[in-house]
């Protein structure tokens, strides 16, 4: 065979070898899938229009040869005040068609009154994974949060004041005003809405970095990200998220884009105490609080929560970190060590600027944060009693 044909061939193998002619999986159309899924019919309403531009002008927008499908299910009002114009709810696939330009493609417009309602994020996720056939799947929902807090019938604690957080009641996460009702998903129910094992959960919403949300997520994916503080309200960084999460398949990059962005604000917006959590080593945290708790159940009663580390603003005290509970508890070395190295197992990621809203300074951050009952109610120990973070730990008896 003469030289010339051999260089042809061999060019044409290296152009084979280099370009994608089909799925990982031919089983599978696609090889990777995130689903952004936005309870915006609320306030927050501009700031997801703005998101979804964002994607659109990213630094990764999936191309007809990627395999990959970048996903929005987006319930938003006409304007972040009109509370009674009824909208329709739009799952849209945000892609590059042959020609290199960015369309967005609606695929599926539904019409319930609100999607923070766990049945029809079951329904939007059935869809997704019946129409986006894939190993992997990713999912990041949008909207308020308030950790692992119960509906709005507890909105008002017998604290310093009466009060009702703004527009916002107490919830777990989702909460969406229609018609001047408000209507949320507590984490729990949130949790047994996904249908399918999930790569990763990240949460840009306010104070869901606590350790009992990530324990109800602990058989249902494999990286928790969230924040255990407030979220400014451009929230995350959109412009940069198709590309962490399909192209380089790393959520943790995801969650340190956050910090690093907000860390290098000034003032009110260099606010950012995130964290990213390996879901599967939840079980094994558990295991060491469950001795911790009971061994020092006395002590973490009578904890001043003023020399406790705490991430919220004004009178949202039902967030503090585990760590600083323990320690400010007074456990001793080797349990403070023990506690440590089960934080480690299962804590990816961690950071926090000093302040928090440029008024809460944070000395520290294990990673997770959790309810002080030494600062809570009766009615919130009631409610707290039936999380599956409190059956496997015992922290309130």
């Amino acid at each position: 065979m003469n030289a010339r044909i051999l260089l042809f061939l061999a060019a044409l193998m290296g152009c084979a070898a280099c370009e994608k002619v089909g799925p990982e999986d031919p089983a599978y159309p696609y090889n990777r899938v995130l689903l952004l899924y936005e309870c915006g019919y609320n306030n927050l309403s501009a700031y997801f229009k703005g998101d979804i531009q964002d994607l659109c002008d990213g630094t990764y927008v999936p191309g007809p040869n990627d395999f990959q499908a970048l996903l929005v299910f987006a319930h938003l009002s006409r304007t972040s005040i009109d509370y009674e114009t009824p909208t329709d709810s739009h799952l849209i696939e945000i892609r590059k068609n042959k020609k290199g330009k960015v369309i967005r493609d609606t695929v599926l417009t539904i019409s319930p009154p609100t999607i923070a309602d766990p049945a029809v994020m079951r329904q939007i996720l059935e869809y997704v994974g019946g129409h986006y056939k894939s190993r992997h799947y990713g999912l990041l929902v949008s909207s308020h949060g308030t950790g692992w807090m119960p509906d709005d019938s507890y909105n008002r604690e017998p604290t310093n004041s009466d009060y009702v957080w703004g527009s916002i009641a107490p919830s777990s996460f989702g909460q969406e005003r229609v018609k001047n009702k408000d209507y949320f998903i507590n984490v729990e129910d949130l949790a047994e809405a996904i249908p399918f094992y999930l790569d990763y959960v990240l949460f840009d919403a306010c104070l869901m970095g606590c350790a009992e949300v990530a324990y109800a997520f602990r058989d249902l994916a494999g990286t928790i990200g969230f924040s255990q503080a407030e979220v400014i309200g451009d929230g995350f960084i959109y412009q940069t998220l198709a590309e962490r999460l399909l192209k380089e398949q790393d959520p943790v990059a995801a969650i340190r884009d956050v910090y690093e962005y907000y860390n290098a604000q000034s003032g009110f917006n260099q606010t950012a105490v995130v964290s990213a959590v390996n879901c599967a080593r939840m079980q094994e945290l558990a295991g060491c609080c469950a001795v911790l708790f009971e061994k020092y159940r006395a002590d973490i009663a009578a904890v001043n929560p003023a020399q406790v580390q705490g991430f919220f603003t004004d009178d949202r005290h039902w967030f503090y970190d585990l760590e600083d509970i323990l320690v400010q508890s007074g456990i001793s070395e080797a349990d403070a060590g023990a506690l440590r190295q089960a934080l480690d197992a299962c804590v990816l990621y961690k950071a926090a600027t000093p302040r928090i809203c440029d008024r809460i300074p944070v000395r520290t951050n294990c990673g997770l944060s959790m309810y002080l009952p030494a600062n809570g109610s009766e009615k919130l120990d009631a409610y707290y009693k039936t999380l599956d973070w409190n059956k496997a730990t015992g922290l309130v008896k």
